[in-house]
């Protein structure tokens, strides 16, 4: 069995985009949004971010909105 701690090692590579996904939650922290952060990782780079901007949404124009589809809807670069 291998090591799952390993530089290298699937395991190793999601704890890289734990910080940045983290990041972006306190950005919903600070709009006093429910902390929810996400990247969207191709190939071991970050091609897009978003954090939950649910309540943001609500008052702006009533639909739902979450990180996922805010990352998503990032160009690259």
């Amino acid at each position: 069995m291998s090591d799952p701690h390993r530089p290298g090692s699937n395991y190793h590579d999601r704890r890289l985009f734990h910080a940045p996904s983290l990041a972006e939650a306190e950005k919903a922290l600070s709009a006093e949004e429910i902390p929810i952060g996400a990247v969207v990782v191709f190939e071991k780079q970050i091609i897009g971010r978003g954090y939950n901007q649910t309540e943001q949404a609500a008052r702006r124009n009533g639909p739902r909105r979450d990180a996922g589809p805010d990352g998503r809807r990032q160009p690259p670069g």
